[in-house]
């Protein structure tokens, strides 16, 4: 292999592979700030609500069924109101178990999990009777998202990130390929030849 195909091979490998790191990188801290944006716009929504709810008659928004109003109304979280009388009356699954613990707690709990099988963010918040001295957790809002659209953001921007390296690695290649056979090549095929003259005994 000629010395500046080999140069130009080792630059393009390495030029690959810092692009590759950079872009690994960038998807990694692109999620967690798309994660963390989710989070935020989770409480915001269960606090919101927790207020709306903590102000008026917390039997009615019991039987006003959040969650299908905002299915209605094609919101991409799931929404609901918990009474807290579920905890001993109702068999346990994933909610009521988180719903337990905030109790137990007294405080929002957020964290990632399998809805309908699949990942998925659940953000829970206390609803608290304000009409009574100690304020207690009379119930919560849930709200639930599941996390297939950062998978389809990440696919579009891995797609991206793949085309630009391919694009920079190929001019990068030219470029180097142009320069290692002015700058190398040409040299070298002058001391060989020098060197085939030299063997044939021409001195000159």
């Amino acid at each position: 292999m000629k010395i500046g195909t080999r140069f130009t091979l080792t630059t393009a490998i390495l030029v690959a592979a810092i692009l590759g790191t950079y872009g690994w990188v960038t998807l990694r801290a692109r999620r967690a700030e798309r994660l963390g944006e989710t989070r935020r716009e989770a409480r915001e929504i269960a606090t919101s609500l927790a207020v709306i709810v903590e102000s008026g008659d917390f039997g009615g928004f019991l039987e006003a069924d959040l969650y299908s109003r905002f299915a209605t109304a094609k919101v991409p979280w799931r929404i609901e109101l918990m009474d807290v009388a579920d905890v001993r009356t109702k068999s346990p699954d994933s909610s009521l178990e988180r719903l337990r613990r905030l109790v137990a707690i007294a405080a929002p709990i957020a964290e990632e999990t399998l809805i309908d099988g699949k990942p998925g963010f659940v953000y829970l918040t206390p609803v608290r009777d304000l009409a009574v001295v100690d304020q207690p957790i009379v119930g919560a809002i849930e709200v639930r998202r599941p996390l297939s659209f950062l998978d389809g953001e990440m696919d579009d921007a891995r797609g991206d990130i793949i085309l630009s390296m391919v694009t920079v690695v190929a001019v990068i290649v030219l470029v180097t390929l142009l320069l290692a056979r002015r700058g190398i090549g040409r040299p070298i095929a002058k001391l060989v030849a020098g060197l085939d003259d030299v063997a044939r005994g021409n001195l000159s």
